[in-house]
C-alpha cells in the first residue's frame, strides 16, 4: 500500500519535473507489476505440486484417464463452495470425525505417516505432466463436471450410498 500512495503523490504533485515524476511512478508500478506476477508463478507451482503430489499419491497405478479423473476431482473441490479455496488446501484438507475421535484427512496419503516424496520417477513425471496440464487448461470431461468424491473400488465407504455414481475409472469410482 505504501508505493500505491507513493505513486498518487508522484501524479499529484505539480507539473514541474513531470516527466520525472511519472517515470518513476511507472517504474514503481512496474517493480509492483513483476513482484505480482513473481508471486503469482511461485503460487502456481506450488499448486501444481500440490495436485501432483495427489495425483501420483491416489492414482500413479492407473491409466492416463484414471489420473486425470483424480486430478479433476480435486480441482472440482477448489471450485466448490463447500471445500478450501487452493489446490493445496484441498489436498491436505482434514475434518473432525466424531466417529474416530480425530481429524481425518480427505486424501489418505496426506497422513499415512509414510514420506509424500515420490520414488517412481517415471510415474512422477507422468503425474506432473497431468496435474500441470489439468490445472492450466482445466480440461474436464463432462462426465466428471459435478465429481467431488471418488475411492478405490477395494473398499465401500459409508458416503457412498449417499452419492451419486457418476463414473468408473480404473480402479476408482466417482461420485457426484
Amino acid at each position: 500500500m505504501r508505493i500505491l500512495s507513493n505513486i498518487q503523490w508522484f501524479l499529484s504533485m505539480d507539473e514541474e519535473n513531470s516527466t520525472l515524476k511519472i517515470g518513476i511512478g511507472l517504474a514503481a508500478v512496474a517493480a509492483i507489476s513483476f513482484l505480482l506476477y513473481a508471486t503469482h508463478k511461485k503460487f502456481e507451482e506450488q499448486e501444481v505440486q500440490c495436485l501432483a503430489l495427489n495425483v501420483y499419491h491416489e492414482a500413479r497405478g492407473e491409466s492416463v484417464e484414471g489420473q486425470r479423473a483424480v486430478a479433476i476431482v480435486t480441482m472440482n473441490r477448489v471450485r466448490s463452495q463447500h471445500y478450501p479455496d487452493t489446490v493445496c488446501a484441498v489436498v491436505y484438507d482434514e475434518q473432525y470425525d466424531s466417529r474416530y475421535n480425530r481429524y481425518v484427512a480427505a486424501f489418505s496419503w496426506t497422513n499415512d505417516f509414510l514420506p509424500d516424496q515420490p520414488n517412481d520417477i517415471e510415474a512422477w513425471k507422468r503425474a506432473f505432466e497431468i496435474a500441470k496440464h489439468e490445472y492450466q487448461a482445466n480440461a474436464n470431461p463432462i462426465r466428471l463436471t459435478h465429481a467431488m468424491h471418488y475411492h478405490s473400488v477395494e473398499v465401500n465407504p459409508d458416503w457412498a450410498p449417499e452419492k451419486k455414481l457418476v463414473a468408473r475409472i480404473g480402479n476408482h469410482k466417482y461420485y457426484e
